[in-house]
């Protein structure tokens, strides 16, 4: 799926006017800012998680940032609260910090980046 992915051209969008798509993970949803591949692709999105959702150990080859828009996002290596951003690029990448596991307990919101490893 290709979705605004020529980053040379401006785009502007009204991510709240956007309809929230269900991700492969139950009680995981995301509005699509950008997009270029499938699944496992350099992607933008805005991704709510429900109460006690989560994503099992999984990895992106080119690393990715996130910006924790409200409630608590956690992952292995700690909890991140609103306005919260952390990264993994592919230069600090091990085994163990490339793979992770996403949670919410609480309800929250995040803004992740997925970045290319092509």
């Amino acid at each position: 799926m290709d979705l605004h992915a020529d980053l040379n051209q401006r785009v502007a969008l009204n991510s709240a006017a956007l309809p929230w798509l269900p991700s492969p993970i139950a009680g995981v949803e995301r509005r699509m800012l950008d997009r270029c591949g499938a699944e496992m692709a350099r992607a933008t999105s805005i991704v709510r998680y429900a109460p006690g959702s989560r994503f099992e150990r999984h990895s992106h080859g080119g690393g990715e940032e996130i910006l924790v828009l409200e409630g608590t996002f956690s992952d292995e290596q700690g909890d991140y609260q609103a306005a919260a951003t952390c990264a993994i690029l592919p230069a600090q990448a091990t085994p163990l910090s490339a793979r992770k596991a996403a949670r919410s307990w609480s309800s929250c919101s995040r803004c992740i980046r997925l970045i290319s490893s092509a």
